[in-house]
């Protein structure tokens, strides 16, 4: 017996015994899965090289070297 109830940022309950909805549906093949895959694996490395594809990553810069000397530490600019 719960003790407490939980509901969303926009006032709902939560249901309970609900888990997360799927962002993509995947069936489970077990002619697939027989050979040892993955379909859901196979999907989320899909979805993730998409996204790179789409979102290629941009590396920062690095910033000018200091001199970290004492000779460099000390001197104003």
């Amino acid at each position: 017996m719960p003790g407490a109830r939980l509901y969303d940022n926009d006032g709902h309950w939560f249901w309970e015994g609900e888990g997360v909805s799927p962002d993509f549906e995947v069936w489970d093949d077990p002619d697939i899965l027989i050979q040892g895959r993955d379909p859901q694996m196979e999907k989320v490395v899909e979805e993730v090289m998409k996204l790179l594809n789409e979102n290629p990553k941009e590396m920062t810069p690095a910033p000018p070297l200091e001199d970290r000397t004492a000779k460099g530490l000390n001197k104003k600019d």
